[in-house]
């Protein structure tokens, strides 16, 4: 009985150090999906002032891929939009090694709790329309950044500016529906920053769970085997 007891206490132990650690500790690999050298799913290239400050800028939805491990076969598609626009894009080519960026917490990236909920809001509720065209996956793609970048929401003034209309129109509808949606996602980050790369933002359903199970499924499981171990007694 001590043995068994003893056995189940280290699984238990085992089970709530994977809960400890921060998402910090979790290296993601990224590359670019194939076609080589063919980032964009979708979105458009917008020239002139008022795009993103003074500078042209391309904005869309990113189609790369993943891998927890770097191994062959191990890379899994994901559908992403990156944080800070003035820092280079930077993940590997097609088909080789991935470069390897941090998985945190929006709170550990820097974002307040307002700004990571509003985020949460825009994803589950329009990510899967920002997929349909080039033109909604540049807004998508905006309002990240406007949110992200200017403390005070205008799309004429601040770091983050936009003038087509036709992105602009689908921005400021999201935008002005975004109090109303009560649907959100568990969003993370992809930080790039300490290697002076992109950033990028992705919710829990874009990758298996079974590559790197969520804090809450380890502590479900170890509460299941705690259970599990009382009514055996």
């Amino acid at each position: 009985m001590k043995t068994k007891h003893h056995s189940f206490s280290l699984l238990l132990g085992t089970l709530l150090a994977a809960i400890s650690p921060c998402a910090a500790s979790t290296i993601v690999y990224l590359r670019d999906a194939p076609p080589a050298g063919d980032f964009y799913h979708n979105g458009l290239y917008l020239s002139g002032a008022g795009s993103l400050g003074a500078n042209s800028v391309r904005a869309g939805l990113f189609e790369l891929q993943a891998s927890f491990n770097d191994l062959p076969g191990s890379y899994f598609n994901l559908l992403t939009y990156c944080i800070d626009p003035y820092i280079p894009l930077s993940v590997a080519p097609a088909g080789d090694s991935g470069y390897a960026f941090q998985w945190i917490s929006p709170n550990e990236y820097g974002f307040s709790q307002a700004l990571t909920r509003k985020l949460q809001k825009l994803w589950g509720n329009a990510f899967a329309d920002a997929q349909a065209s080039p033109t909604a996956a540049a807004a998508f793609q905006f309002l990240v950044w406007e949110y992200i970048a200017d403390p005070i929401f205008d799309f004429s003034a601040g770091h983050v500016q936009l003038n087509n209309p036709d992105v602009l129109a689908q921005a400021l509808t999201w935008h002005s529906q975004l109090p109303s949606w009560t649907s959100n996602v568990l969003l993370h980050v992809f930080d790039g920053r300490s290697a002076s790369r992109q950033s990028f933002l992705l919710y829990e359903n874009t990758m298996p769970m079974a590559e790197n199970p969520e804090p809450s499924t380890w502590l479900m499981l170890g509460a299941g085997l705690l259970a599990l171990h009382r009514s055996r007694r």
